[in-house]
């Protein structure tokens, strides 16, 4: 999993536009951004979970750690 996919993610299921996905950096905060609420961020972290068949153990890593492109690819990429 790398930030292109999970900026497509962004693009096909919560219809973020192409436009603001250009100029999100991977260490932007995606609800300081108001990009996702609680409920798209939840269900973000199971699509990237399926994709990459890489569960998030959220006793290790709460979800909180996990606001920006960058610390879920160090997480999911880790395992």
């Amino acid at each position: 999993m790398n930030s292109d996919e999970i900026k497509k993610i962004l693009r096909t299921k919560f219809l973020i536009s192409e436009k603001v996905l250009i100029n999100l950096k991977e260490s932007d905060n995606l609800f300081e951004h108001c990009l996702l609420d609680s409920f798209a961020f939840i269900e973000l972290l199971v699509i990237i979970s399926e994709k990459s068949n890489k569960d998030f153990d959220f006793d290790k890593t709460p979800p909180d750690s996990l606001t920006t492109i960058s610390e879920i690819l160090t997480v999911i990429n880790k395992k």
